[in-house]
């Protein structure tokens, strides 16, 4: 009894041992056969796309390169060839440009009171305070502490301290760039004076 089962086992083992060899060979085969060209492709392509990205890169440093090179020619170069040339070795020299044309002449048409209110109004001994516009652009400055609310109200010692809006705009556009750098402390003290506080103060240093 035990010799017949034993008769009928040994082909299954063959057979077993039949397909594991078959498996082997088989899987011995798949790399070369399938992996490999796979990995053959893949690293092609990356090779591929690293070349054109190579290519690519030279191309724009080139062109990098050309458009630099003309803006130095052109920044070496006189805008206006008419212009006199100053002379050697001369740490400064005095040049008569009157009779010179302008590039690209533009005009501007404003008023004194826009001057004044916009900062470019030149005052001193040889150029008096406008009268006549005074009391009309004394009326245009704002209070400093209510000009912004929130996380742009700018700080100030009281809502006296004054300046021209274009004036606070420009100051809450420097706090905004100290903040930013990390300077947050400061106290405006002190604004737009009137002509009365100036003399007073004037007055009374002399």
């Amino acid at each position: 009894m035990s010799r017949t089962k034993k008769s009928k086992a040994v082909p299954v083992v063959v057979v077993l041992t039949i397909l594991l060899a078959a498996l082997a060979i088989i899987c011995f085969l798949i790399n070369p056969l399938v992996i490999q060209p796979q990995k053959d492709a893949i690293a092609k392509a990356n090779q591929e796309a690293r070349e054109a990205v190579i290519e690519e890169n030279k191309k724009i440093d080139a062109e990098y390169r050309a458009r630099l090179s003309e803006l130095e020619s052109k920044s070496k170069t006189p805008t206006n060839p008419s212009w006199p040339s100053p002379k050697e070795n001369t740490p400064w020299e005095l040049m008569d440009l009157s009779q010179i044309p302008l590039e690209h002449p533009t005009a501007v048409s404003q008023t004194r009171a826009d001057l004044a209110t916009g900062g470019m109004l030149l005052v001193n001994e040889w150029h008096a305070r406008p009268e006549d516009i005074y009391k009309e652009i004394e009326n245009q400055v704002v209070s400093v502490a209510k000009r912004f609310q929130g996380d742009q109200k700018l700080q100030a010692k009281d809502n006296n301290v004054t300046l021209f809006p274009v004036a606070v705009d420009a100051l809450q556009q420097a706090v905004a760039g100290a903040k930013a750098a990390g300077y947050t402390h400061y106290l405006v003290e002190e604004g737009y004076r009137t002509f009365e506080t100036q003399q007073g103060y004037f007055t009374k240093k002399t």
